[in-house]
């Protein structure tokens, strides 16, 4: 039974798009042949050959249907072809295929940065197609409470992108808020674009970086990294008490002037080798609201060879905020 393709190789395709391939299969062999059931090895997806049965130096087709995921980038889905009853009579189909944005910028996200109390905040970013003449968000389709989305002509003046511009309409929970803006649009191969949102809304106190991720950590190997927490206005910064969240994490601190205080956070490898996931809260003598600093590491088994895929963080554009007044 031989199969061949008949679409280039890779595949490509617009996330979430649930698309149809067709390969040609020829019997080979000296019998006839009963293709019983073709299925992805994971994922959602069916298949059928027609015919179903071929006789020898027969022809057909199998057709597969498969919704490929919404992550952008290469893969391999592997399809699974049984013909007949007996269990060695089974091939695979290996499909590679690159998943790419319908929109860009393909890595983006509406960057509040940090809110306090009374403020109201605004962010915009450009966003633009190559698949239609004139891009048009049609519904906004979800979003987080504490926001509200409108429409602006993009600074490059083009048919094919619009400014995305998010408004806060009240103060989110304390501490770090993560959500989507989900958009439909008039593009019909990926008509959603979601757009991750971030706003860390802080109280008398603020703390920098939020979240904190220290990557791969080998085992065996200790990381550090330093945390600096503000007290709005300046003055005294009145630490109560320090929970690390985990016996792996050692937290010490040093005054780094008016209103600063320096957190210096050690991560022991040894003590959490499947991979540390914590919170670390700071309590405050003279605030009720703590700050919940999220902290996450993977240890890296010792032997393991690590490769650098890059920082997502450096090509991920983020939106221009600005400070609009009181809410």
């Amino acid at each position: 039974m031989r199969i061949t393709p008949t679409h280039a190789l890779p595949v490509e395709i617009y996330r979430g798009v649930a698309s149809q391939l067709i390969y040609d299969v020829v019997n080979e062999g000296t019998d006839p042949i009963t293709i019983s059931s073709v299925f992805p090895r994971k994922g959602e997806g069916s298949g059928r050959a027609d015919p179903q049965t071929l006789a020898p130096g027969g022809k057909g087709r199998i057709i597969l249907e498969y919704k490929f995921p919404e992550a952008l980038g290469r893969d391999q889905v592997n399809f699974l072809v049984k013909a007949g009853a007996e269990k060695s009579n089974v091939g695979v189909i290996r499909i590679p295929y690159f998943v790419q944005a319908a929109y860009g910028p393909e890595f983006a996200v509406l960057d509040f940065g940090t809110m306090l109390p009374g403020q109201k905040l605004q962010t915009k970013l450009d966003f633009d197609t190559r698949l239609v003449n004139e891009l048009k968000f049609t519904k906004v389709v979800s979003k987080p409470d504490w926001l509200d989305i409108s429409f602006v002509s993009p600074e490059s003046g083009s048919s094919q992108a619009v400014g995305v511009v998010a408004t806060t309409n009240k103060l989110p929970e304390f501490g770090l808020n993560v959500g989507e803006v989900i958009l439909e649009s008039n593009v019909e191969e990926d008509s959603q674009l979601r757009i991750p949102v971030i706003v860390r809304a802080f109280s008398k106190y603020t703390v920098s970086p939020i979240p904190v991720s220290l990557g791969g950590v080998p085992e065996g190997q200790d990381s550090k990294v330093n945390l600096r927490v503000n007290r709005v206005g300046g003055g005294g910064v009145r630490i109560k008490k320090i929970n690390s969240g985990s016996s792996a994490l050692k937290i010490e601190t040093s005054d780094c002037g008016n209103g600063c205080v320096d957190l210096d956070v050690m991560f022991d490898s040894m003590r959490a080798r499947r991979g540390l996931r914590a919170v670390i809260n700071v309590q405050f003598e003279d605030d009720e609201v703590d700050l919940q600093i999220p902290i996450d590491a993977l240890v890296v088994p010792i032997g393991v060879k690590v490769t650098d895929l890059g920082d997502l963080d450096e090509v991920t554009v983020r939106s221009t905020t600005t400070i609009l007044g009181e809410q």
